[in-house]
């Protein structure tokens, strides 16, 4: 079977059992790289789990965002 990389993900997240939650870190990208850091030392999310540190536009601020599932 033949699919690209964004009809797989949709596929493995619809498969999911349970609630999708999102935590979104806003702030200067040291701050957010820095919660990112203390929340990975508390054992509550991998560095890995993190959508990379993204610019957002106009602002001077940058987002990461956590996708957790909580059960259902």
């Amino acid at each position: 079977m033949n699919m690209n990389i964004q009809e797989f993900l949709q596929r493995f997240e619809s498969e999911r059992d349970g609630e999708k939650l999102q935590h979104v870190l806003i702030g200067s990208s040291e701050g957010v790289h820095e919660v990112k850091q203390t929340l990975h030392a508390l054992r509550y999310a991998d560095i890995g789990l993190w959508s990379p540190i993204v610019p957002m536009p106009g602002t001077g601020l940058s987002m990461s965002v956590l996708t957790r599932y909580r059960a259902r």
